[in-house]
């Protein structure tokens, strides 16, 4: 019991942290990820509420690269203007026809 309230309240505080280094803007929003990521991972084997072998076998490789390619592809796009460029298309679209 102590360890699930114990957990609840670790996890929470790094959840603060990361945005809390989101907001401030303090480093890179990636490597705030990074850095709660990891220390999410420290503060489990240290605390041993999961053995390394099932931690290791928790982490979704398809997950977390479909999540890095859909973050490069809004990189790339969000350069070009594609998406100033689709919003007004379709505030204009609203505009001219109200029955929306």
């Amino acid at each position: 019991m102590a360890a699930n309230i114990l957990s609840a309240i670790l996890g929470l505080g790094i959840l603060c942290l990361l945005y809390g280094l989101l907001i401030t803007e303090v480093m890179h929003r990636t490597a705030a990820a990074l850095l709660c990521a990891g220390l999410v991972m420290i503060l489990n084997l240290a605390l041993r509420f999961t053995n390394f072998i099932d931690l290791i076998n928790s982490v979704d490789l398809d997950t977390i690269l479909l999540l890095m390619s859909m973050m490069m592809m809004v990189g790339i796009l969000s350069k070009t203007g594609i998406f100033g460029y689709i919003a007004t298309k379709i505030l204009l679209m609203f505009l001219r026809d109200p029955t929306y």
